[in-house]
Formats: structure tokens, sequence, C-alpha cells
């Protein structure tokens, strides 16, 4: 739906198929589920936030806790998205975000 929707999205399966996260500076937006394998988005987020700080950063999760809520509280580049999300949501989240 993102492409559909006109963004240019680059996908990968695990955080570790990434790129140097230093060469991803065309990149206007991180979009990324929080439990993935081998790293959470949390930890995810802050090495992309380091590399990038000016970038929003939207996690979505189906596994909602108050120690989350408090972890990306502290992460004020941190948007938490509970799944399942229709996709208007995720729209009018990027657009106010990223554009």
């Amino acid at each position: 739906m993102l492409r559909e929707d006109g963004h240019e999205v680059f996908d990968y399966a695990e955080p570790a198929h990434l790129p140097p996260l230093a060469t991803l500076g065309h990149v206007h937006l991180l979009f990324s589920d929080h439990d993935m394998p081998r790293e959470n988005g949390l930890s995810l987020a802050d090495r992309f936030h380091a590399a990038h700080p000016a970038l929003p950063i939207i996690l979505v999760t189906g596994y909602r806790t108050h120690h989350l809520d408090a972890q990306v509280a502290r992460r004020p580049f941190v948007h938490l998205v509970e799944k399942p999300i229709p996709y208007d949501t995720v729209h009018v989240l990027i657009h106010q975000l990223a554009l």
C-alpha cells in the first residue's frame, strides 16, 4: 500500500539485512515492526536516530505494554502504532511526519 500511495519503499526482512545506517541519508522515515528477530524496534530506532537524528521513526506492535509505552515516551523521535492499523492511519501519520 505504501508503494501504491507513491512512496519509495526499501524493505528488509530484519535489521541485520539493512545497509550501514549512515548510507541511508536519502530516507525520509523509518517504519518498522517492534518485535523482530535478534533486535527489537527500539534498539533499531536508537541506532537509526544516532545516524539520522532529524528523521522520524514509526514502530508498529501487536504487543503493546506499559513498559513499551514508557520506553517510547523517552524517545520523542519514535511514534508507536498498535496493530492492526488501518492504512488510512498510517497514511496520515507518514504525511504528518515525513513530508
